[in-house]
């Protein structure tokens, strides 16, 4: 059993880092950005048919245009997956292997519907397999960079930027408040009140010295909003380090952490480093 002493206390003001504006201007961002590509190639389209003397076909011209709205399906798929995976090697193998399946995935699908539009508009209908090897071979790597540009921004904007902005946030006074949803409703839970936070399949029971919240989140996204002497201890639970009275060993690399109610958590060998140099 190891009686704690602590060097100093960790505490800060907890803000809530609303991500959700980041992904709203990355998308407008997106949609303006494919808007202008229609755009300047429609202008293109019309300019290289006066210059030529050819026809201009303006049914022609814009059913070649819907490369650049598929991004938006696209991209909002992936960054709903982006949102719910940290940075870590394996996830940008896999990041990187889902950006070039999405790529191909675009340009058949975009092969597929400028077929469909010709079997509607004329009596015979534009080669399939001449629309996926000319647009495979002309706007794939279009349609890769597009994909990687928006992979890089993602992560800068939203994952960089918030984590700085969380982190440029904190007070070093032991006070404020937590708000966390619980339905439609938002809770100001006041931190120092907290003592753990425990995961349960999609919800979250945030556990306080007078009452329980059930809420609809993930540890990995609340505890942004909580100042550093909040640590897993666990992959299900979130503890506040200021609690905990004594440190017991298992055997087994695990330990018991013992708050001052006298209740006892679990402390996974997982996480036992970074935790006990808080508490040691």
């Amino acid at each position: 059993m190891l009686s704690l002493k602590k060097k100093y206390p960790f505490s800060s003001l907890a803000t809530v880092i609303d991500t959700d504006s980041a992904k709203k201007k990355l998308v407008l961002w997106l949609s303006a950005f494919c808007f202008l590509m229609m755009v300047l190639e429609l202008s293109q389209d019309m300019i290289s048919s006066a210059v030529n003397g050819n026809p201009f076909s303006i049914s022609d011209s814009l059913s070649y245009k819907l490369f650049w709205p598929l991004f938006i399906p696209f991209s909002l798929v992936l960054i709903k997956w982006w949102n719910k995976r940290s940075v870590t090697p394996l996830n940008s193998v896999v990041t990187g292997i889902l950006v070039v399946l999405t790529a191909f995935a675009h340009l058949i699908l975009f092969s597929l519907l400028l077929f469909s539009i010709s079997s509607v508009l004329y009596k015979e209908s534009w080669s399939l397999y001449y629309l996926l090897t000319e647009k495979l071979s002309t706007r794939l790597y279009i349609a890769l960079a597009c994909y990687i540009i928006l992979w890089a921004t993602y992560y800068y904007r939203v994952k960089t930027q918030g984590e700085l902005s969380h982190a440029d946030n904190r007070s070093p006074q032991k006070t404020g408040h937590l708000v966390v949803k619980n339905g439609k409703r938002s809770v100001r839970v006041d931190i120092n009140q907290i003592k753990w936070i425990k995961a349960d399949g999609q919800y979250l029971s945030v556990i306080t010295t007078k009452n329980t919240y059930v809420v609809l989140d993930s540890l990995k996204n609340i505890i942004r909003s909580l100042p550093d002497h909040f640590k897993r201890i666990h992959r299900s639970t979130i503890a506040n380090t200021d609690i905990i009275e004594e440190l017991q060993s298992r055997g087994n690399g695990d330990y018991d952490l013992l708050t001052r109610d006298g209740e006892i958590l679990r402390l996974s060998r997982t996480y036992a480093k970074p935790v006990k140099k808080i508490l040691l």
